[in-house]
């Protein structure tokens, strides 16, 4: 679980995130990629079309902001549903969350 292509310090809001994935699912899934039916490609180009309109400064700036904000969220997120799931299920199982110190 910890290794693999979708982990947060593979994260960018704009050229690897949750529609990369959602990309890799459907071709697992189906078998079908963006050209046969399968993820739409756009979704996949809005992300660095939206860059490509600014300098590379800005682009880079804005990337590095948005990143690491989507980190934050996703710390927080883990934090939550790990305390969320353990009681409701009475359980104290072992999850695989991100801390704080993954963020620097």
């Amino acid at each position: 679980m910890r290794n693999g292509p979708f982990l947060h310090h593979r994260y960018c809001s704009f050229n690897h995130n949750c529609h990369h994935f959602s990309d890799e699912l459907v071709q697992f899934l189906t078998a079908k990629k963006p050209v046969q039916g399968g993820f739409p490609q756009w979704c996949l180009d809005h992300g660095q079309c939206a860059l490509s309109n600014l300098t590379q400064a800005d682009a880079k700036t804005i990337t590095n902001a948005s990143n690491k904000i989507a980190k934050v969220m996703l710390v927080s997120f883990g934090k939550f549903n790990r305390e969320r799931v353990k009681i409701l299920s009475g359980e104290n199982r072992e999850w695989i969350v991100l801390e704080d110190e993954d963020l620097k």
